[in-house]
């Protein structure tokens, strides 16, 4: 995939997203991006050309190469960078969330065979009640497997070019 490629996938991922109600992911994505990416960069250094071992050295003006030091700087993501960040948000916001579900509906499955699913109640108010177990919860594993399928193909897909 070329820039303009990876760039309008990009959006279309976001698109996506905010569209479920997901903003949080790319809103987070998008702050990551802002910041840059820290990368490591050697650099010369300078040095006095007066001999350290001369008592009554003179102020020529000379320099000397020093030793190379490194220095943290922060460059832009490519759109590459950029898309597999969100690609790996996604991940990490979807199918990880799934995979966690059914673990935690196995284990409590194996704990006491009689729970068939679990209530989550938040303390906001007029917020609906979340349930992890069930048929919605294989359903949800199912749609994840897709995702992680189809976000698999993606990202073999731009590590093409």
């Amino acid at each position: 995939m070329n820039d303009q490629e990876c760039l309008d996938t990009y959006e279309d991922l976001a698109k996506l997203l905010n569209e479920q109600n997901m903003e949080w992911v790319t809103d987070q994505v998008a702050s990551e991006i802002r910041e840059g990416k820290t990368v490591q960069r050697l650099v010369d250094t300078i040095k006095d050309g007066k001999d350290a071992d001369t008592l009554f050295a003179t102020d020529d003006g000379s320099f000397k190469k020093g030793p190379k030091a490194t220095f943290s700087a922060t460059v832009e993501y490519s759109p590459l960078e950029r898309l597999e960040l969100l690609i790996g948000a996604i991940r990490q916001a979807i199918v990880t969330i799934a995979e966690m579900e059914q673990h935690l509906a196995k284990f409590y499955t194996l704990v006491d065979k009689s729970p068939s699913s679990i209530q989550f109640q938040s303390d906001e108010p007029e917020s609906k009640s979340k349930f992890i177990g069930g048929p919605l919860s294989e359903a949800r594993a199912g749609r994840a497997r897709i995702l992680q399928e189809l976000l698999g193909a993606l990202g073999g897909e731009i590590r093409k070019s």
